[in-house]
């Protein structure tokens, strides 16, 4: 009886529908512009653009719903944007900075020391 019931367990798995897997591939495109601008800092400049567009349709059958229609748009563009980095000039800065506020400390500490000998 065993046996038995082992193949009617084996001819029910191996006659069930399938079920169907629907896997979206990344697109990848590559676009390349081959050209000189000048732009200024802080700036930008367009490089150039590409769009495209598709549409598609299928009939099949005699019925409303038997047909399909498709439309598939695409746009890319290039665009360059400008930030000049002085980073001595940066660095001068913060160091200057830094300077002016330990020389105001000491100011302040002889100005109190001042004060507290004139009060005495």
């Amino acid at each position: 009886m065993k046996p038995f019931v082992t193949m009617i367990i084996l001819i029910a798995w191996m006659t069930s529908p399938a079920t169907a897997q629907v896997i979206q591939q990344p697109v990848l495109g590559v676009n390349s512009v081959q050209t000189v601008v000048s732009v200024p800092d802080r700036g930008s400049a367009f490089l150039g653009g590409v769009s495209r567009a598709r549409t598609s349709s299928n009939q099949f059958g005699f019925s409303p719903f038997g047909s399909s229609d498709g439309r598939g748009f695409s746009n890319s563009s290039q665009r360059v944007f400008v930030t000049i980095h002085d980073f001595k000039e940066a660095d001068r800065q913060l160091l200057s900075a830094e300077r002016q506020r330990t020389e105001t400390f000491r100011n302040r500490r002889a100005r109190n020391a001042w004060h507290q000998i004139s009060k005495e």
